[in-house]
């Protein structure tokens, strides 16, 4: 996995591959979710630049978002998901890590300020195959995302933060779905990793 060849998008994401490379470098030795094996991660101190390598997945491919899974694609991935999630339920010692970080007042204040044009432009695409009251669902969320990010802050865990089809591989003969993309881990409450696996 490389960063992208624009200079100017490496910059932009220095952060969140600086969050991936952490992770497998200090988190993933410490959980029990699968992933893939890291034979090297190595990534420039002051840019965007990295370099990381990781086994081949074959045969597994990847998941689909918008066709969802099978009841035992999603049991598996839900398996795997407390491998990430349990073994350091609540651990004080996350805090320390670089990078990891309990949502505070200003990160519940700009999810409030993105969540609502977002809806907006999903609702504008997408909302025809939506049943209306889907989409009234959806606008009532936007009322209450910001005090719902700050919710239960004393019970969290390590959040993929994109635990959707896309980033899960999937074995065709055996549950053993591999989790990839860590570029958005954070610390949260756990139940946000699960609503995005759909069937």
């Amino acid at each position: 996995k490389l960063p992208p060849p624009d200079p100017g998008a490496r910059e932009l994401l220095a952060n969140v591959y600086r969050s991936e490379m952490r992770f497998y470098d200090l988190i993933a030795p410490t959980v029990d979710v699968r992933v893939p094996a890291t034979y090297y991660a190595e990534m420039a101190p002051d840019s965007g630049d990295f370099t990381l390598l990781m086994e081949d997945l074959h045969p597994r491919q990847q998941g689909d978002q918008l066709a969802g899974c099978s009841v035992a694609q999603a049991e598996d991935a839900v398996v795997n998901l407390a491998g990430l999630h349990g073994p350091r339920w609540c651990d004080p010692a996350l805090l320390e890590v670089e990078g990891l970080q309990i949502n505070g007042p200003e990160d519940a204040s700009l999810m409030a300020e993105l969540y609502g044009p977002a809806t907006d432009i999903f609702v504008d695409g997408l909302g025809d195959l939506l049943a209306p009251e889907d989409v009234a669902t959806l606008r009532e969320v936007v009322t209450i995302v910001e005090g719902w990010a700050l919710a239960r802050a004393e019970r969290f865990g390590l959040v993929h933060g994109d635990y959707r089809l896309d980033n899960l591989m999937f074995h065709p003969d055996r549950p053993e779905v591999v989790a990839v993309d860590w570029q958005t881990l954070s610390l949260a409450p756990p139940g946000r990793d699960l609503s995005l696996i759909h069937i």
